[in-house]
């Protein structure tokens, strides 16, 4: 037996097979500097400097409604105040890393004993989400050219809220991207996501912009944003949920998705204001 198992042959290792911790240090950190640099570069802005002249400041929100319909066509608004209730939020439970993950692990563990009992219908399951998940990536936020040509069953909310930036930025007001997520970090994977186009008129005013329904909302962005129109409780994603509009110098997902990343603010406070004067009679205005 001692003969048999010397005669085995031996696995060799292929002399020209390496790993990261057979690399010099200095080739580390270039690999790690053409990473970073690609990041950088997809982050980019298309114009770092745009030269558009800003929104007059000290309108009345008539004026700022008569630009909007100017540049997007009838709206259908409709004028909300938040309430005590709604300003007084519960604990905001942020990102929740360890319970999302934990709920994603459940998840892949469900999968898995489904893919053992029913293989081929779970199989056509997996398959169709992640064709959602590569287009959902692939079309995010698609420019207002592709929106014209595109099939309006197949915008996305992120669709609208970019074109509405960009038709409403080329005119000077300042735009920012609001996105909301369910506050239960257990139902983050079931329960969809939202994305809307906002521009702040004043402290606690806000114009918001959903899809084909137009808000006039006295009140702050985070009471909206739990009070929006869900079957459960949202709440705006922690620091990328308000972004600054920017369109990316690259038209792909990745691009978008750094681009947006890289503009997010801290708080709706940090957002800039065109301070709308007080207004006249507009409730027939807004709602026609």
């Amino acid at each position: 037996m001692e003969k048999l198992r010397a005669l085995q042959p031996r696995r060799l290792t292929h002399p020209k097979r390496s790993s990261i911790a057979d690399l010099s240090i200095l080739r580390r950190i270039a690999i790690i500097g053409v990473l970073l640099g690609g990041t950088g570069e997809l982050s980019q802005d298309k114009d770092p400097h745009p030269q558009r002249a800003p929104v007059a400041r000290n309108q009345t929100i008539e004026d700022v409604l008569y630009q909007c319909r100017a540049a997007l066509g009838p709206l259908n608004v409709i004028e909300c105040s938040a309430t005590p209730k709604d300003e007084d939020l519960p604990p905001d439970p942020g990102i929740a890393p360890v319970q999302m993950a934990g709920t994603a692990a459940s998840k892949l563990w469900k999968t898995c004993k489904n893919l053992c009992a029913s293989p081929s219908d779970t199989a056509g399951e997996i398959s169709d989400d992640v064709s959602a998940s590569v287009r959902y990536v692939r079309d995010y936020r698609i420019s207002e050219e592709k929106a014209q040509t595109a099939d309006p069953a197949l915008l996305d909310c992120n669709d609208y809220a970019n074109v509405t930036c960009q038709k409403l930025a080329r005119l000077g007001f300042p735009m920012y991207l609001l996105s909301i997520w369910p506050e239960d970090p257990k139902l983050r994977f079931d329960e969809g996501w939202h994305q809307m186009a906002v521009c702040k008129l004043a402290d606690d005013c806000y114009l918001i912009f959903d899809d084909h329904c137009q808000t006039l909302w006295h009140g702050s962005l985070h009471a909206f944003g739990r009070k929006y129109g869900s079957k459960v409780a949202m709440r705006i994603i922690p620091r990328v949920g308000i972004s600054a509009f920017a369109e990316p110098k690259y038209d792909n997902g990745i691009s978008k998705f750094l681009v947006q990343a890289k503009h997010g603010i801290p708080d709706e406070h940090a957002m800039q204001s065109i301070d709308v004067l007080e207004r006249r009679q507009i409730y027939q205005i807004v709602s026609r």
